[in-house]
């Protein structure tokens, strides 16, 4: 056997040596990925039979509050089962009365209303603007806050949908003279009605949800805060601030999202105030 034919023998195993180590790896990775879909078709199915606390169980919020003579604020609530504070059963501890509490403190006079619908998402808000401001066309509300995004971010529909939709309730909103406050997506990666590892690839989604609602509902002139970056961390350190069902917060949680929210609806007050001036 010449120097060459020993060569070309010696290549010829090496490449076959390799292709044999590729086709190993890949059938690993397809195994794995394949494994990791089961996995997580498992958690999805078991998620979905969970009991989760009955949205009926939240407290009725809406109604007056502070002195005649105040300077009156018309707010609208909307959004999904955060925006009418499932999890918890007081008016105290809810979001919007909380919130609204904050608006008699701050020296107004609130009317507040909430067309907020449990389960809803992004692309629910609009038909919820529509109402609110069909409704109030003789007697138009002043500030107006949108919560949304937890189904956003469980359901995978488009981002582009997401942006598109907020886009829109926003711009509705704004161009009806209404001072606008959105708080994103929270961050799901901190719920513990799932573990691992569905549990970490809806926290990642759910802050691509935040991220994209913040940059839609900033273009149409709302201010935002991104519950996802402002309170993820929190609520992963404290499993006393999601309740009972694991995915929803508990009246510490909505404590801790009220006490982000107050300022900017304080300001959005004061905007409207001033534009009336």
């Amino acid at each position: 056997m010449t120097v060459n034919s020993a060569a070309r023998r010696r290549t010829a195993l090496a490449r076959k040596a390799a292709a044999v180590a590729a086709t190993s790896v890949a059938a690993g990775v397809a195994l794995g990925i394949a494994t990791l879909g089961g996995v997580l078709a498992a958690q999805v199915s078991s998620a979905k039979r969970r009991p989760m606390v009955d949205p009926r169980t939240a407290p009725e919020v809406g109604g007056s509050g502070g002195v005649d003579t105040a300077t009156r604020i018309k707010f609208a609530l909307l959004g999904d089962s955060l925006a009418i504070s499932v999890g918890t059963n007081k008016v105290d501890d809810s979001l919007g009365g909380r919130i609204g509490q904050a608006i008699v403190d701050a020296g107004y006079k609130v009317d507040l209303n909430s067309v907020a619908v449990a389960n809803s998402r992004t692309s629910d808000v609009r038909i919820q603007v529509s109402r609110a401001l069909i409704t109030s066309e003789e007697d138009p509300y002043d500030v107006a806050l949108i919560v949304v995004g937890a189904l956003d971010a469980t359901s995978w529909g488009a981002i582009s949908e997401i942006s598109h939709s907020m886009l829109r309730a926003v711009s509705a909103l704004r161009s009806a003279g209404v001072q606008v406050v959105v708080a994103t997506a929270p961050d799901l990666g901190a719920v513990h009605c799932v573990g691992a590892p569905l549990r970490s690839l809806w926290g990642w989604r759910s802050r691509k949800v935040a991220a994209a609602q913040a940059a839609a509902a900033e273009e149409a002139g709302a201010t935002v805060v991104n519950l996802a970056e402002q309170l993820g961390p929190l609520f992963k350190a404290d499993p006393g601030t999601i309740c009972p069902d694991g995915f929803h917060p508990s009246p510490d949680g909505y404590r801790l999202i009220a006490e982000r929210l107050i300022p900017v609806v304080r300001s959005a007050c004061e905007r409207s105030t001033k534009s009336r001036a």
